[in-house]
């Protein structure tokens, strides 16, 4: 690990203790630089704020575990994202309480939407989805996070992979392939021509002449 990636791993921790005895719109950069003896110009040369730590956080520790453009880590990965989640509960109570523009909820919801919809074209080989998959894909992750947030107060029971087959159980047919694989191999047939959802229409691309 480089001096840099140190440097965040030092502050990242110290977020995470911090997390369990404030809420997080009390913790501030300078109660983290003075706790990890750092000056406020090596946080900023990190980081622009403490919502941008928190997302490091999670690019760093739980995204790897989640369907994306280049690989498909499956139930397995799903179970160990809850784990991780599940180790640094009292930072994912915290961080998902707070509900401004910068939050860390916001944040998942996009990574996760845009990561499930290029997991899902490469998946079948396609430019574009349909507007059904979209639909399904935004509907499951506000679901998905929202279960999860009740999940993390209530003790982190049941255990991740119980947790991970719940989820998987509501999934949209759609999704299910990123998770599970059959035995043929079958990809769900699209559902049409793509078109376009407000919240995860640049994920898109652009379509042929413009249609």
């Amino acid at each position: 690990m480089g001096k840099s990636d140190q440097t965040k791993q030092i502050l990242a921790e110290e977020l995470k203790r911090q997390c369990r005895t404030n809420p997080f719109n009390r913790i501030t950069i300078g109660s983290l630089c003075t706790a990890c003896r750092l000056d406020r110009r090596t946080f900023y040369y990190h980081f622009r704020d403490i919502y941008d730590l928190a997302a490091w956080i999670y690019n760093s520790s739980l995204a790897e575990y989640l369907p994306n453009e280049n690989a498909l880590p499956g139930i397995r990965g799903l179970e160990d994202a809850l784990r991780q989640m599940k180790e640094d509960a009292w930072f994912y109570r915290r961080s998902l309480e707070d509900v401004s523009q910068n939050a860390l909820g916001r944040h998942i919801l996009r990574h996760s939407a845009l990561a499930n919809v290029a997991a899902l074209k490469r998946l079948r080989g396609m430019d574009s989805l349909c507007e059904e998959d979209l639909f399904g894909i935004e509907y499951h992750c506000f679901g998905a996070l929202g279960m999860i947030r009740r999940w993390l107060y209530h003790d982190c029971q049941p255990e991740p992979e119980h947790m991970a087959q719940m989820i998987l159980s509501v999934m949209p047919e759609a999704l299910r392939p990123l998770f599970i694989s059959t035995a043929e191999g079958a990809v769900p047939p699209s559902c049409g021509k793509g078109s376009n959802s407000p919240e995860i229409a640049k994920t898109q691309g652009k379509h042929k002449n413009n249609a």
